[in-house]
């Protein structure tokens, strides 16, 4: 994971969460809309919801999230349960936080896998959101980025790399000077 706040902010209101769960792990990146400590504060009340519903479906962690929300400037997310043993993950995003799992030596767009987004802002008008399956393979790498991050992030992507390095990369080379900026690459374990 690599991120930067704003200019001249100390604060940054894009934030992650990862925790681990019984079948693997619950990933979470979200973006408070604007900038600096407010934001920030916004981005600290969803990550604490979201530990308190870990373990649970989505689509739940979402609700709750939503609630705790709710009377702030409010955010977008992308939440994702890895499930290794099952070879899969489920993900569902409200707004436009980036996620895509690249397969194993196909880092352009036959060999990427893209989170279906829907238009929202969580704490404020959530939209119908249904999670979704994909599957995960060894060597796969879950690539997600908030809109700090231009898009092409993701066709720019040396999966050669070390995780920390190549999130690293991808900022310096795909972040704006406009926004606060995160990118969070994992290579999900996988037993198979």
């Amino acid at each position: 994971m690599y991120a930067t706040a704003y200019p001249g902010q100390r604060r940054s209101g894009d934030a992650f969460l990862i925790e681990a769960t019984a079948a693997g792990a619950l990933v979470a990146v979200v973006d408070a809309l604007g900038h600096g400590d407010e934001a920030a504060d916004v981005a600290d009340r969803a990550l604490a919801s979201l530990r308190q519903t870990v373990g649970q479906p989505l689509p739940d962690c979402l609700a709750a999230c939503h609630r705790a929300l709710c009377g702030s400037r409010g955010a977008v997310m992308t939440l994702i349960a890895v499930d290794p043993r099952a070879s899969e993950l489920a993900w569902m995003a409200v707004g436009n936080i980036e996620a895509a799992v690249v397969a194993r030596g196909r880092a352009g767009a036959n060999g990427r896998r893209s989170v279906p987004q829907r238009g929202g802002v969580v704490g404020e008008r959530l939209p119908a959101v249904r999670e979704s399956c994909v599957p995960l393979a060894g060597g796969d790498t879950l690539l997600v980025a908030t809109d700090g991050l231009a898009p092409a992030f993701v066709d720019g992507a040396d999966l050669s790399l070390p995780p920390p390095s190549l999130a690293r990369l991808l900022h310096a080379g795909h972040a704006r000077d406009d926004d606060d900026a995160l990118v969070l690459v994992a290579r999900p374990d996988h037993p198979r």
